[in-house]
C-alpha cells in the first residue's frame, strides 16, 4: 500500500436509514449517489491521481474506511479503517470512443457507472472519461447512499475542488496514516450490544428530561403528530395515476439526460409569481410528467405524488457521515394544465405540508427507527430485494413492457424522487481545470424507474433526469417537456412584469 496522508481515524455506526440502502441493494438497484462533472480540457490521469492523493487529508475519514458488518446482524454496520486501502482501487480511467456524440457518450458513461461498488473496499470511486466532446474530461463520482445524502455529497465536492485554477495543494496531515486493527467478530458483537444499550438509555433519558423541563411540549408534539397524521391520511386518499416508470421493476441499465437553466430566470419567475425555487422545480417536473403521460395515452385522471427530500442538517453537520434528511410528499394533479395555474396549486400544496409540520414529524419518526433491531431491518430489506429481483427477472425473460391499459404495478406511495440540492455559485477547479458543468444522479430501485436530482452551480440550475430505459425508453421526450414548461413559465413571468409596469404607468 502506498503511503498516504489522511485525517485521524473514525469509527461510526450507520443508522437504520443509512443501513436500508445496504439491505435493499442488488445488481439491478445499486444504491450509490453520482455526479457527472465536465472539466475543461484534457486532464492527464497521473495528474488527476496525484491531485486526489494530496487532498485525502482534507476529506472525511470514510474515504479510507470500509464496512464492518456485525455478526448475525445484531447491530447496524460500522465503518473501520481499510488495512488494504489503495487509491488505485477507487480511481478508474476510461477513454470515450472517438466520434461519439454527446448522447452516445453519456450512454457509454452510464453503462460503466451503473456497476455496484465493491464492499471489500471503501464505498466510493472517481471515474475519469477522457475525450469527452473530443477535447474535455468527464469525471463521474460514485459514493454509497448509506454514507452520504445529497447535501453532504455536495459539501464533499467542495472539499475536493479549488476556487481558483492556481490554488496550492493543501498542507499534509501531521503524520502518515496507519490503519487501526480490524476488530474480531466477538468484539463487534460486544460493541453492538453496548451501543444498543446506550442508545435506549439516552432515548429514555432525553424523553424524561423533556417531560420535566417542558411538559407542554409533550402535548404540542402529540397535537402536531395527530395533525400530521390527519394531513397524511387526507393526502393518501387522493387517487394516484399509473405511470410507465412505476409500472414494472427496474433493470440493470440507466439513461441520463439533463437540462441547464439560468438561475436568473428562476429569480424572475419567483418575483412574478411568488413562492420558492423548489416550488418552481416541482411545478416544472409535475407538468413535464403530466404531458409525458398524456402523450403516451396514459390516464391523467388523478394525482402525481413526489418524494422531495428535506435536509435537517445543522450548519456544523454539513460533511458528517450518513443521511440527515426528512421528506415532503406534494401530491399534485396529473392532468396537463396552464403552468401558472399549476405553480399556484404547487405553492398551496407545499405551504399546506409545511404548516402541518409533516416533514418534521417524519424526521422524528426516522430517529425512532434507530431503535428497531438491525436484524429485523436487514431481514425485511433482503427479502424484499429477493422478491423484486425474481419478479424483475421474469419480466425480462418474457419481454414485458409497460403500456397504457396493460398490467401496471401501482406506484410505491410516490411516483418519483426529486431532490433539490443547493450548490456552489462560483467557478470551481480541479487540478487547474475549470468545472464547466455538474449533473446530479439519483439511484433507482424496485419500481421507482425515474428520478431527478436538481443541482445548482455557478449561476445555473441543472435537472439531472435518470431513468431505466426499459421503463422510460424516450427520456429525451421527458427532457423536452421539462424545457417546455420552464420556457412557458419564463414567458408568463415576462408578461406579468410588463403588465405590472403598465399598471404602474397608468
Amino acid at each position: 500500500m502506498a503511503e498516504i496522508d489522511v485525517g485521524s481515524a473514525l469509527r461510526g455506526r450507520l443508522t437504520a436509514l443509512d443501513s436500508t440502502f445496504l439491505y435493499t441493494e442488488n445488481a439491478d438497484a445499486p444504491m450509490h449517489i453520482g455526479g457527472l462533472m465536465v472539466l475543461e480540457g484534457a486532464l492527464p490521469f497521473d495528474k488527476f491521481t496525484e491531485f486526489v492523493r494530496q487532498r485525502l487529508a482534507a476529506l472525511p475519514q470514510l474515504y479510507v474506511q470500509r464496512l464492518a458488518e456485525v455478526p448475525f446482524d445484531f447491530g447496524y454496520p460500522m465503518l473501520e479503517d481499510d488495512p488494504d486501502f489503495r487509491l488505485e482501487n477507487h480511481l478508474k480511467r476510461y477513454q470515450i470512443p472517438a466520434g461519439m456524440n454527446k448522447t452516445d457518450a453519456t450512454r457509454y458513461v452510464m453503462s460503466i457507472y451503473q456497476a455496484q461498488l465493491d464492499r471489500k473496499h471503501p464505498l466510493w470511486e472517481l471515474l475519469s472519461f477522457e475525450g469527452w466532446g473530443g477535447r474535455d474530461t468527464c469525471l463521474v463520482s460514485k459514493i454509497h447512499h448509506s454514507l452520504v445524502d445529497g447535501v453532504s455529497s455536495i459539501e464533499l465536492l467542495k472539499v475536493l475542488m479549488d476556487d481558483r485554477p492556481d490554488a496550492p495543494p493543501p498542507p499534509p496531515a501531521p503524520g502518515r496514516w496507519k490503519p487501526t486493527a480490524m476488530r474480531r467478530p466477538l468484539e463487534k458483537l460486544i460493541d453492538a450490544a453496548r451501543d444498543r444499550m446506550i442508545q435506549r438509555i439516552d432515548a429514555m433519558s432525553a424523553a424524561f428530561s423533556n417531560m420535566v423541563r417542558n411538559p407542554a411540549a409533550i402535548t404540542d408534539g402529540a397535537r402536531q403528530m395527530f395533525d400530521g397524521l390527519s394531513e397524511t391520511v387526507t393526502a393518501a386518499s387522493r387517487p394516484l395515476v399509473a405511470t410507465p416508470w412505476n409500472g414494472g421493476l427496474v433493470g440493470g441499465r440507466r439513461d441520463l439526460a439533463w437540462v441547464n437553466n439560468s438561475f436568473r430566470d428562476y429569480r424572475a419567475i419567483r418575483q412574478a409569481f411568488g413562492g420558492t425555487v423548489n416550488d418552481i422545480v416541482v411545478t416544472v417536473l409535475t407538468e413535464a410528467a403530466a404531458r409525458y403521460l398524456n402523450h403516451h395515452g396514459y390516464s391523467t385522471d388523478g394525482f402525481l405524488r413526489l418524494g422531495c427530500p428535506v435536509s435537517v442538517r445543522r450548519s456544523d453537520e454539513q460533511t458528517d457521515l450518513g443521511n440527515r434528511v426528512s421528506m415532503m410528499f406534494p401530491t399534485i394533479p396529473a392532468a396537463p394544465m396552464d403552468v401558472v395555474e399549476r405553480h399556484k396549486v404547487v405553492r398551496e400544496e407545499i405551504d399546506r405540508i409545511k404548516a402541518a409540520g409533516l416533514a418534521q414529524a417524519l424526521a422524528d419518526s426516522t430517529e425512532l427507527a434507530d431503535l428497531t433491531p438491525a436484524g429485523l431491518m436487514a431481514a425485511a430489506g433482503r427479502l424484499a430485494t429477493i422478491a423484486t429481483g425474481t419478479v424483475g427477472a421474469l419480466a425480462r425473460m418474457t419481454g414485458w413492457r409497460p403500456r397504457p391499459n396493460g398490467f401496471l404495478m401501482p406506484p410505491p406511495g410516490i411516483h418519483f424522487v426529486a431532490t433539490n440540492v443547493p450548490g456552489v455559485q462560483v467557478p470551481l477547479y480541479l487540478a487547474g481545470h475549470r468545472l464547466i458543468e455538474e449533473v446530479g444522479m439519483l439511484p433507482l430501485g424496485a419500481n421507482l424507474g425515474y428520478g431527478v436530482a436538481i443541482v445548482s452551480y455557478n449561476g445555473e440550475l441543472v435537472y439531472g433526469l435518470v431513468a431505466d430505459p426499459e421503463l422510460v425508453p424516450d427520456l429525451a421526450l421527458m427532457k423536452a417537456y421539462v424545457e417546455e414548461a420552464v420556457e412557458e413559465l419564463k414567458s408568463e413571468a415576462a408578461k406579468h412584469v410588463v403588465g405590472e409596469e403598465h399598471k404602474a404607468a397608468a
